[in-house]
């Protein structure tokens, strides 16, 4: 079984030791095809393809191998690897295939197929007496976090679930979180992240933010109500859409060290930004009215958060003093 969301951070506590397990490395090749629901997937030169044939009421599911094989693939073994997702054989014009000339005159060529680049942080253990693993996902600037656990008894993945609390939460399977909003959120990236705005590519923020009690201390005016969501917000990357009056933007921040961290702020279309809240970032949204107010030879920005944020405070009100560079 696998669990897909942005931060799975929570359960280091519940898992103990293996937090500290040193991560394996990988880089792997998702085939994912548009005309059945089987797909492959590329790791270390081996293309393998496995079938989803059982799925439980508790929403477990078997997988079984269907196919793998090491490239460079011969004709035939390129034959049976089409048979064992459901597709018509391909025009072979080779009689071998290094991994290169597949995906080239392979998969590129055919409208069926789509290929997605997965990098992976992976580090497996024992919980519960199943193998568990948990994984860092990362697809160009999007990252995600997974707990995978697995064992040939149902009943015993069911009991590590409930330990962990996860035994109420979907199981998501990698092709489904890759089928899904993580490949709408890549094309909206690519040319957003391939232009350049205001003629520099790169702003550092500086902020510090206090926690203001709304009984001594208000700001001023109207302020500016603001809707906004995340597409991904693992530490090492923060992803959000932000929508204020008329304006939108798509925003990535990095780790904070100290008092700063790489921002990177585009202007993005309005329509664009209220379809990608609703359909693509994480839920509850977050809404909030932002004030800004000179106080000396400062400007201050303080925000009143009116929808419960993912730490759970209400109506909190954050002040901060803040310049970009």
């Amino acid at each position: 079984m696998a669990y897909v969301q942005p931060s799975l951070a929570d359960l280091d506590v519940k898992i103990g030791s293996a937090v500290r397990i040193a991560p394996r490395q990988s880089d792997e090749i998702y085939l994912l095809n548009s005309a059945t629901p089987l797909s492959a997937k590329i790791r270390g030169a081996v293309l393998e393809v496995k079938r989803l044939v059982q799925v439980d009421p508790s929403g477990i599911e078997l997988w079984c191998p269907a196919f793998k094989a090491a490239f460079p693939l011969s004709a035939p073994t390129l034959q049976s690897a089409f048979s064992a997702l459901d597709l018509p054989h391909p025009i072979i014009q080779r009689g071998a295939y290094t991994l290169d000339e597949f995906l080239a005159e392979i998969v590129d060529r055919n409208a069926t197929f789509r290929a997605v680049q997965v990098s992976k942080s992976r580090r497996q253990f024992m919980f519960g007496g199943c193998v568990a693993e948990l994984v860092r996902l990362r697809i160009g600037v999007i990252m995600q976090d997974s707990f995978c656990i697995e064992d040939e008894v149902p009943a015993r993945i069911i009991e590590a679930l409930h330990e962990l609390g996860l035994d109420l939460h979907a199981n998501i399977n990698f092709q489904q979180v890759l089928s899904g909003r993580w490949l709408d959120l890549c094309d909206l990236l690519r040319p957003v992240l391939e232009r350049k705005v205001g003629g520099t590519d790169m702003a550092i923020e500086i902020e510090r933010k206090f926690l203001v009690d709304p009984n001594v201390w208000k700001p001023e005016g109207e302020g500016v109500s603001c809707r906004q969501g995340y597409l991904s917000s693992v530490m090492q990357c923060v992803v959000r859409v932000r929508v204020a009056w008329s304006e939108a933007f798509l925003t990535l921040k990095g780790i904070s060290e100290n008092v700063s961290r790489f921002e990177f702020e585009y202007p993005i279309p309005r329509n664009d930004a209220e379809i990608i809240l609703d359909r693509l970032c994480e839920h509850p949204l977050v809404e909030k009215t932002r004030y800004k107010q000179r106080i000396g030879d400062k400007v201050w920005r303080s925000t009143s958060f009116m929808a419960k944020r993912r730490i759970d405070r209400r109506r909190d009100r954050i002040v901060s003093r803040e310049r970009d560079v």
